[in-house]
């Protein structure tokens, strides 16, 4: 009876260890720190080098020479004890890993230079502000009513602006 109890046991051990050989698949992807060293005006090939992996995916390829590419990061956080949390240097302490949830960003290329990287966090937070040529515009109604595209700045928008759209 010892025997065939030990042996059962056994059995069962070795079911659980067998059952633990598994494996994941998820997409390739690039950290938050190689993403902060990639600088407009680098060519596609220098940002697939410096980001150490190919486009996730192709969004976007147009005739005018815009090329739009979907990257996969995770972002770099430290490991450490929460006993740190408040003493001065803890922001270099411990182990680097990556935060659980892959983010989005979005690679704006004209004739194979990087014209501008969009992050999903930055379209979230921003969805009235739009990329053009490295400037930055807001959307946003004038005093009729119109929906306007204006450069960001600190002045005032001239009544006199350019409208580009009108609200149906």
């Amino acid at each position: 009876m010892k025997k065939s109890m030990l042996f059962l046991a056994a059995a069962v051990v070795a079911i659980l260890f067998a059952g633990c050989n598994t494996t994941a698949q998820f997409a390739k992807f690039t950290s938050s720190d190689r993403l902060y060293q990639v600088q407009t005006g680098n060519s596609y090939e220098t940002v697939v080098s410096t980001l150490g992996c190919e486009p996730y995916n192709l969004l976007s390829k147009q005739a005018d020479g815009y090329d739009i590419y979907v990257y996969k990061y995770k972002i770099v956080e430290r490991k450490f004890s929460a006993k740190l949390i408040n003493e001065r240097g803890s922001e270099s302490a411990g182990q680097e890993v990556y935060k659980g949830k892959e983010e989005t960003a979005f690679l704006i290329f004209k004739e194979n230079k990087l014209e501008s990287i969009v992050t999903g966090e930055g379209r979230k937070d921003a969805p009235n502000l739009v990329m053009l040529n490295n400037t930055l515009y807001e959307i946003s109604k004038n005093a009729k009513g119109e929906y306007i595209i204006l450069p960001t700045t600190t002045q005032a928008p001239k009544e006199d602006a350019p409208i580009l759209f009108k609200k149906k």
